[in-house]
């Protein structure tokens, strides 16, 4: 089982944040807390933070047990630039990038478990009148709904149509 979280539009450079995660990558998750504690750089916080998000989703959603979970892939992608400008001599302006990042984590188990998602209903009943409707996919789900929303603009659609005629009709001629 892998369990996925990001943090995008993190204020430091990739570079300085790729410096923190090659040292926690392939670690235990609680190893890897340890280390990043310790570590005196700003990117080591922001990764904390992220870690500590994925494995309580991890515990919550799926059931899994935090000792049990390790850093399987952690990657920083570039974010978009801010542009920034800086006057220089001359009257000149020189533009300073303050970059952003993207950071994405990937845990797994050491060991595998049963998949038990929580807040999953296998059927969801709707009422369509005097008897109900189980709908049990999305695809029915959505069936249902364009049929109620067709015969809705149908209607709204000939009403236009015929203030429409009345009004190219009525007008008189120059």
């Amino acid at each position: 089982m892998e369990v996925k979280g990001s943090a995008k539009y993190l204020k430091i450079t990739p570079k300085k944040m790729r410096l923190v995660i090659d040292v926690v990558r392939k670690m235990g998750v609680e190893r890897a807390e340890a280390q990043l504690h310790f570590i005196p750089r700003k990117a080591s916080a922001l990764i904390l933070k992220a870690l500590r998000s994925v494995v309580a989703s991890a515990e919550h959603n799926f059931n899994l047990k935090k000792d049990n979970l390790f850093i399987k892939k952690i990657i920083v992608n570039e974010g978009p630039a801010l542009e920034r400008w800086t006057p220089k001599a001359f009257g000149r302006a020189t533009p300073i990038k303050k970059r952003t990042s993207h950071l994405e984590i990937i845990l797994a188990e050491y060991k595998p478990t049963a998949i038990t998602k929580r807040h999953e209903s296998p059927e969801v009943k709707k009422e369509a009148g005097p008897e109900s409707v189980t709908v049990t996919s999305n695809k029915e789900k959505h069936d249902i709904y364009r049929a109620k929303i067709s015969k809705k603009d149908n209607q709204k659609i000939k009403s236009k149509q015929a203030g429409v005629k009345s009004k190219i009709f009525s007008r008189k001629a120059i």
